[in-house]
């Protein structure tokens, strides 16, 4: 390094020397406004810096209040989520809570308007056999129900009771394979009986060929198996064939949604207290 100066000293020397007389001279001459260029020179250098770094903390300032901003939208969107979450919850609380008004407004209105006295009950469980159609409700022989009395709902009969404890019973739905059910064709009055097929849908059997049965047939009660009470609705007609034998092939279509109910009747068969 210091041979390096020394070689190199009448350059630096000279480099100073003029710097100095560059500096003196600034400090003394002046441009038409009376300015010294000494101090148009620090300007010139200054001002881009000062500018330079203004708008690095203008960028910087402008960066930081976006960051924060998004924050605040994002824990606000956060917010909002939880809230649509929670009022989505709640109407569907509210939902349900209609749909179940509804349903024992509807069995309400069919037990006013049963000739028999009758039982409202609720379904606590069903049978997981696919052989044995059945459910069970909450209500048995403390609510004065017996074997063999119907099962219904607004929308039609649903079963018979088979068996009976002290506070539930087990109800045998129309569709279980050893089911029967008098009907009657609301249109034509042929008589017939529905029996389960131990799936969804039932046989109405021993309607003859010759009978005008078509696709959309309502099918209701008949009576005459002494448990079901006459012209409850029991289904429609969804399949009509001539059979190999003197009957028609005919399935139907159960009137209740067996595979969701909730609250179902039974009626006792005995005069209805006014």
């Amino acid at each position: 390094m210091n041979e390096f100066l020394t070689r190199r000293k009448n350059w630096v020397a000279l480099s100073l020397t003029l710097l100095m007389q560059l500096v003196l001279l600034g400090t003394q001459v002046t441009d038409r406004n009376n300015v010294r260029f000494i101090q148009i020179w620090a300007n010139f250098l200054i001002i881009p810096a000062e500018q330079f770094t203004s708008a690095t903390v203008d960028i910087t300032s402008n960066l930081w209040h976006r960051y924060v901003a998004l924050r605040h939208a994002s824990e606000e969107n956060l917010q909002l989520k939880e809230q649509i979450q929670s009022l989505s919850l709640e109407k569907n609380r509210l939902d349900a809570e209609v749909q179940a008004s509804r349903r024992l407004q509807a069995l309400l209105n069919l037990k006013e308007a049963a000739p028999w006295a009758s039982v409202a009950s609720e379904v606590i469980g069903s049978s997981p056999s696919e052989a044995f159609k059945s459910i069970i409700i909450n209500t048995g022989v403390n609510a004065g129900l017996t074997n063999n009395l119907p099962v219904l709902t607004p929308e039609g009969v649903v079963g018979r009771i088979v068996r009976v404890s002290a506070h539930s019973s087990w109800v045998q739905l129309i569709t279980d394979s050893e089911s029967g059910v008098g009907v009657v064709f609301e249109k034509s009055r042929v008589h017939g009986v529905a029996k389960g097929s131990g799936g969804s849908i039932l046989d109405v059997e021993y309607v003859v060929n010759e009978e005008n049965i078509a696709v959309g047939d309502v099918i209701r009660t008949s009576g005459e198996d002494q448990i079901y009470p006459k012209d409850l609705l029991v289904g429609t007609v969804v399949s009509v064939q001539s059979g190999g034998g003197i009957f028609k092939k005919i399935t139907a279509l159960p009137a209740a949604q067996l595979s969701r109910l909730e609250e179902v009747l039974v009626m006792k068969k005995t005069p209805r207290r006014e």
